[in-house]
């Protein structure tokens, strides 16, 4: 050990307790602790190991030990600067005797710093075998590893020499190869570009479309059908006006929105509470608006199913089509005395079954109709069933009730189903579409240049028919009594495959020699219900008779002339109930010439 230097004692100053007394001195009990005991070790050097021990982390050298606040300090001596010449050691002073327990404490702690040295070195000597160790593995695996690769190497040359004995030669690349992974590259690169392109280069335009909303055209973002292009076309659309069945006065619309059809009965009823021209016809037009953009007329189904009602099958089926909305009907208001009145005029097309369809509905009729009379209540009618009447000619079926101006009626007249809710207004429906039917509406008149003739010599006349139609029966009675035909032709349609019509020529002779309206009188009259009476037509110069009339009900478009010519009385009928054949038949009429 160092020499010690005793510690200079300060003027004034008591003389210094010693080691011994200094520690027993202190409140708290003294302890010094091993982290000391190294760092005065550290002093003195740090002892070199036998052989360096690679592995271990290097530690910090620990930080110099400073001695407890109140210890004296004991500087060490300073040696000289200049080498001097020996000089025998002073001989330390001769310091207090260290006691029993500080020896023993000085032997325990000299006996601890053994003990870390050498788990120190022992933690040093074990580190340093599994480095050892892990660098021999290592090693190990690469040569096992190179021995592998040198073995498969050395199978392979093997079977390439088995493969191909001698020395192999490397193929050149083929043009083709090089070229095929060229077109690979270049459509990859496109492929490439073009997905780029795609999703971050090109400029995507917005799709719009074009809808009408609120009567003006916007612009709706996506893809969708355009229903316009400018405000103008987003304007409702004024449907075509259908022409009326029935000759009216004056024409009232009224519009429901699509859906809202139920609310028709209370505007009837408004209408009908207004005031009218006596005895004329106000037609009423029911026009449905769909979403401001779209009108229309009602058709005669959504008519019916507005009132509440509907017709059976075999009467739907028998209407006449459509060709617009609401041309195959005409509802209309007749004013009376009683008030104004409820009708519907329907156009009918063909049907052989109408009249029996007609009478099986009257049980249920009144009933299906009970919206047309625009009142709460419908009373009883005086009779269970439907009575027969007879007015201008046309059949009609009628059921009274006790209010003289209310009845229900139906007929036909010239292939129209008229159902009004009052005789007064059924008559007036009849003089009205007969008068209409009278009037000539400046037709073209029909191409007969083509037409067929036929002729008879012996009974003096001739007459075009259509050249489709055939003869399809002769009637001859050369010896018949007055009032039976003598000669009889009737022609007909064949090309439609079902009845259409046809057109008849009877004569008979006039053996008696009366004149014409005799013989009407005594042998024709009387085979017609309620027959015109006068001359009220003429055919090629001659005075005759018209009768518009057909014993059912069905056929009411039928019509049958009576003409004198060459003492002779001719009959020429047409038979048939469509509009068509009223054309052929005025024709056919016009062709007729007496030799």
């Amino acid at each position: 050990m160092e020499d010690i230097k005793e510690p200079v004692k300060p003027a004034g100053q008591e003389k210094p307790l010693g080691l011994v007394e200094l520690l027993r001195s202190e409140k708290k009990p003294f302890i010094r602790t091993m982290e000391k005991d190294l760092a005065a070790l550290q002093e003195k050097g740090p002892s070199k190991p036998d052989r360096p021990m690679s592995g271990l982390v290097r530690k910090e050298p620990p930080k110099k030990a400073v001695p407890p606040v109140g210890l004296p300090v004991f500087e060490p001596a300073k040696k000289p600067e200049m080498p001097s010449p020996p000089v025998p050691r002073p001989t330390p002073p001769v310091g207090p005797p260290k006691s029993a327990e500080r020896l023993k404490k000085e032997e325990e702690i000299k006996k601890r710093i053994e003990e870390t040295r050498k788990r120190i070195e022992e933690s040093r000597r074990k580190a340093e075998l599994e480095r050892q160790k892990a660098v021999q593995g290592e090693v190990a695996k690469k040569k096992e590893k190179k021995k592998e690769e040198g073995g498969r190497k050395e199978i392979k040359k093997k079977l390439a020499a088995a493969q191909k004995p001698g020395i192999a030669k490397k193929k050149p690349i083929s043009k083709k190869l090089i070229l095929s992974g060229l077109v690979i590259l270049v459509v990859v690169g496109g492929l490439g570009g073009f997905v780029y392109w795609w999703n971050y280069l090109r400029v995507v335009e917005p799709v719009f479309h074009y809808e009408c909303q609120d009567n003006l055209c916007r612009q709706i973002e996506g893809e969708g059908d355009d229903q316009c292009q400018i405000d103008a076309d987003c304007q409702p659309v004024e449907p075509t006006e259908p022409a009326t069945l029935i000759p009216v006065a004056e024409t009232k619309v009224i519009e429901l929105t699509a859906g809202q059809e139920n609310l028709l009965v209370e505007e009837l009823k408004t209408i009908a509470s207004q005031t009218q021209a006596t005895s004329t016809f106000k037609r009423i037009l029911v026009k449905l608006v769909n979403n401001q953009t779209e009108e229309r007329y009602s058709d005669l189904t959504t008519l019916l199913t507005a009132l509440g009602t509907s017709l059976p099958e075999g009467i739907q089926t028998a209407i006449a089509d459509s060709q617009i909305g609401g041309d195959n009907y005409t509802l209309f208001l007749y004013n009376q005395t009683e008030g104004n009145r409820l009708g519907l005029v329907v156009k009918m097309g063909q049907s052989e079954t109408l009249v029996e369809d007609l009478k099986n509905w009257e049980a249920t009729l009144v009933d299906d109709l009970r919206a047309l009379f625009l009142e709460e209540e419908v009373p009883a009618a005086f009779t269970e069933e439907f009575q027969d009447n007879i007015y201008q000619d046309i059949a009609i079926r009628y059921l009274n009730f006790p209010d003289p101006g209310l009845s229900i009626d139906y007929g036909i007249v010239d292939g129209k189903l008229v159902l009004t809710t009052s005789r007064e207004s059924m008559y007036a429906a009849i003089e009205a579409l007969l008068s209409a039917e009278s009037e000539p509406e400046g037709e073209t008149e029909i191409d007969t240049s083509n037409w067929q003739t036929y002729q008879s010599e012996e009974y003096g006349i001739s007459f075009k028919y259509p050249s489709e139609w055939t003869l399809d029966n002769i009637l001859d009675n050369p010896d018949s009594e007055p009032y039976v035909i003598r000669y009889g032709v009737f022609f007909r349609d064949t090309t439609k495959g079902y009845w259409v019509g046809g057109f008849s020529a009877d004569v008979w002779l006039n053996q008696e020699g009366l004149s014409f309206t005799e013989w009407y009188d005594k042998y024709a009259k009387e085979s017609w219900y309620n027959p015109p009476n006068d001359i009220n037509y003429e055919i090629s110069g001659h005075d005759a008779i018209k009768i518009y009339q057909s014993q059912s009900i069905q056929s009411p478009s039928n019509m049958a002339f009576y003409v004198e010519a060459n003492s002779k009385i001719y009959m020429f009928e047409c038979q048939g109930i469509d509009e068509y054949l009223g054309n052929v038949c005025d024709g056919i009429l016009g062709s007729i010439s007496f030799e």
